[in-house]
């Protein structure tokens, strides 16, 4: 109970690279760091998130010591899940199933982990994986993809083979192979279709019910590499995000094509993407160290946040629906300026440095002493 007490406080959870989970609430306008942290050190850093269960009551956090943890509640804390073994490299892809754990690292390790912490099934999805995604309708089925390394799709009871490998574009107009960067992956409910975002700024729908490997919807948005992706509610359209803060709307149907950007000013790379499965609202965080909450259909920047670390991974919780008294997150225009952030135990030490900064006295001051020094030197 106390559980869900406390997930009920948090719309928006968001994992930082210095090691914070922050819980964000849009209606009390209140910021929480949920965990502690004695010394900042970069092994502590989340790389990637995912609830454990449909209830949302507990979620998974994948660290870059190769540590997934459990995180209950405030009250107590991390607890460690599976030390990831096998492989090399970061935790790429992280996911929860029947209650057993799913991770995937770097060079294509992937592995089952059971409810007694111990690896169940192990599969090499090939190297330089920069994403593994799970299907929430499909509990036996996920997808790999990376840096020359397409678009695999593997089914876990018969996991020698993939049961689907992309086939890349023909080559350019130079007659110039087309090279492969897959940077994040969905699958479309209700069906068998998968999207991917490139590192070379395509979005790209697949049909593996088709005898059609390509792609058959290939679109174009800016030229910076796009590196998170989500569904939209209707789920025929994808919001993207890109490494210059750019974030666009998809249309999937028919040959596809940019609908419109969503604008607020965003200064650093988008790194984690999230729609919310029933209401109008997208989600994103990035190394602005803000959390934005856009409306899709309009545009409109409802929350703007500012968390004070760089942001790489973010759960937006589906409160929203069963709420009854919740329709201020779809109605309040809140910018950061009126959110207090709640002091906790393991505040950020990085506040005691800029406490003691000396302040900077104004430009022209530091002109006439530079100068007074070079007339006395003279």
């Amino acid at each position: 109970m106390a559980a869900s007490m406390e997930r009920l406080k948090y719309d928006v959870l968001v994992g930082a690279e210095t090691g914070f989970l922050k819980g964000v609430n849009f209606t009390h306008l209140k910021v929480s760091n949920l965990n502690s942290i004695q010394s900042l050190d970069k092994d502590n850093e989340i790389l990637a998130m995912c609830w454990r269960c449909p209830q949302e009551s507990e979620l998974y956090l994948a660290l870059k010591s190769r540590l997934v943890k459990c995180w209950k509640d405030a009250e107590s804390g991390l607890s460690t899940k599976v030390e990831v073994t096998g492989g090399q490299g970061n935790v790429k892809g992280l996911a929860s199933v029947n209650s057993k754990v799913l991770t995937c690292v770097e060079s294509g390790h992937l592995s089952v982990w059971d409810s007694d912490n111990q690896k169940e099934l192990s599969i090499e999805a090939g190297a330089d994986i920069c994403c593994m995604r799970h299907n929430s309708q499909q509990a036996h089925v996920v997808a790999t993809g990376g840096k020359e390394n397409p678009l695999k799709i593997w089914d876990l009871e018969h996991s020698t083979e993939p049961i689907f490998t992309a086939k890349n574009v023909p080559h350019d107009f130079l007659n110039l192979r087309v090279p492969v960067w897959v940077r994040d992956i969905q699958f479309i409910p209700d069906s068998q279709k998968v999207i991917t975002c490139t590192g070379y700024h395509q979005v790209r729908l697949y049909d593996p019910s088709s005898s059609q490997r390509r792609p058959v919807i290939d679109v174009e948005f800016d030229e910076y590499p796009i590196v998170s992706m989500s569904l939209t509610p209707s789920a025929n359209s994808v919001i993207v995000g890109n490494t210059h803060g750019n974030m666009a709307l998809v249309d999937l149907r028919r040959a596809g094509k940019v609908v419109h950007q969503y604008k607020g000013a965003i200064a650093g790379s988008i790194r984690s993407i999230h729609c919310h499965p029933t209401e109008p609202l997208v989600v994103s965080c990035g190394l602005d160290r803000f959390l934005r909450v856009h409306d899709i259909n309009s545009r409109k920047l409802l929350h703007k946040v500012y968390l004070k670390s760089r942001l790489n991974c973010l759960l937006l919780s589906s409160r929203a629906q069963s709420a009854e008294t919740d329709n201020d997150l779809l109605q309040t225009d809140v910018l950061q300026d009126n959110f207090v952030e709640e002091e906790t135990n393991g505040g950020e030490a990085t506040d005691e440095i800029w406490d003691t900064m000396p302040i900077i006295t104004e430009k022209r001051q530091l002109l006439k002493q530079d100068s007074a020094k070079k007339r006395s030197k003279s």
